[in-house]
């Protein structure tokens, strides 16, 4: 399925600043979206893992479980994290891609956040501390 207004097409692969142009212009970090609350136009995703990550994200399914943003210490509610929740909050598609070590990027299509949660993950040190959840469901056009 093509997403007409970004021109991506759900199983290809596009490169990092291809994506990054798409959502925004930030090329680093898993959440990527373009503008500013409240308008927020284009979110998006990367799943997998980075050489420098802690966790990895996950899929059960149809659905797709995001780990959210932040490295050391307990997460906030900012930047990239507050993104996804206000997406869940009203509705927001969120471009979802993933990553497995090669130099391009799977796009998987559009999803909703349909929940948010909590677990428990060690940050960057190895210490326990408590990480967002975002769950996520293909759309029903996709």
């Amino acid at each position: 399925m093509t997403d007409s207004k970004k021109g991506t097409v759900t199983g290809h692969r596009y490169s990092n600043e291809r994506v990054s142009r798409m959502l925004g212009g930030r090329n680093q970090g898993g959440i990527r979206y373009a503008g500013r609350f409240p308008a927020i136009t284009d979110v998006g995703v990367i799943m997998g893992t980075s050489p420098d990550a802690i966790y990895a994200d996950d899929s059960t399914g149809s659905k797709l479980l995001y780990v959210s943003e932040g490295l050391h210490g307990y997460q906030s509610m900012k930047r990239g994290n507050k993104v996804l929740v206000w997406c869940h909050c009203n509705g927001t598609p969120v471009h979802a891609f993933r990553q497995d070590g090669t130099d391009s990027i799977l796009y998987l299509g559009l999803h909703q956040v349909t929940s948010v949660g909590t677990r428990i993950e060690p940050d960057k040190e190895g210490k326990a501390r408590a990480v967002f959840v975002f769950e996520l469901a293909r759309t029903k056009d996709q």
